[in-house]
This record gives structure tokens, sequence and C-alpha cells, in this order.
């Protein structure tokens, strides 16, 4: 049996896959992350299911237990998809440990696979970004007002 993400089959028995990182968004703020199945697919009574946790401000023990407030999604392939997407929203953190364990079960007398597994990291603009932001999108409405007012 070949074990890997790229692809990541699952042929006699329960294959799984843990993955785990922190992340810093420095000057941002982290908000949020998603975890994508890209082309899971099965038969019979296989699954693919990816579990993604995250730990804001925090960290995971080795029994996977989060020093602060825990925010999970759920990803489990049991029809005809071929992504799927879920997704963690938090108060925005500084940090966050994330968590992600991909399961591919056969079930009985079935397979299971998928061809990528994609977890992505949600940041917010600080307060300088916004207000760059909001005065450049000022100043394209003002522009816009001037040029109809020369017609």
């Amino acid at each position: 049996m070949k074990r890997g993400l790229c692809p990541f089959p699952a042929e006699s028995h329960f294959s799984d896959v843990d993955i785990g990182f922190h992340a810093t968004a420095a000057p941002n703020l982290l908000a949020g992350s998603q975890v994508q199945l890209i082309a899971p697919s099965f038969t019979g009574d296989g699954s693919v299911t990816a579990i993604h946790d995250a730990c804001p401000n925090g960290s995971f023990d080795p029994g996977l237990t989060c020093s602060t407030s825990d925010v999970n999604a759920i990803v489990t392939d049991t029809s005809a998809l071929t992504d799927l997407l879920e997704g963690t929203a938090f108060a925005p953190a500084k940090t966050a440990a994330f968590f992600t364990d991909i399961g591919l079960d056969p079930g009985l007398s079935g397979t299971a696979s998928v061809r990528a597994v994609s977890v992505t990291v949600n940041s917010i603009p600080e307060p300088a970004e916004l207000g760059f932001l909001s005065g450049a999108g000022a100043a394209l409405v003002l522009l816009s007002r001037l040029r109809r007012g020369r017609n």
C-alpha cells in the first residue's frame, strides 16, 4: 500500500495522517482557517474525513487538548461531491496552533482516497491597513463623481 498525501489511498485498512503547525500573521491578526478535501473518492462503505482543530492564542498538549478554547471543523465525504470545504472562525488572535487529522476508511468492502488536502489560515488586516483601504475606496468614489460631473 502506498502512503502519502497525493494521492492518499486506503485500500485494505484505515489510514490516518496527522498534521500540526503554529501560525502567526504579524502584524495582522488571525481570524480562522479552512480545510478542504480535494477530489475525495470512495466506494462501497468507505469514507474520507478531515477533522481540523484551531487553538487561537494557545497550543495543543501531547493529548491534543487546546490550552485556550478549541474551535473545530469536520469535513466528511459521504456523497458524490468532488471538493469539500469547511472552516473555523474565532476572535482575532496573534497566534494559533492548528491540528488536522485526515482519515481514509475503506470500510469492510470499499475504498477511500483523496488527491490532496488543503489547509488555509485566514488573517485580517491591522487597523492601519483598514484605514488605507477605506481611504482608497473613498478616493475612488470621489474620482467617479468628479468624472460624472464633467460629462
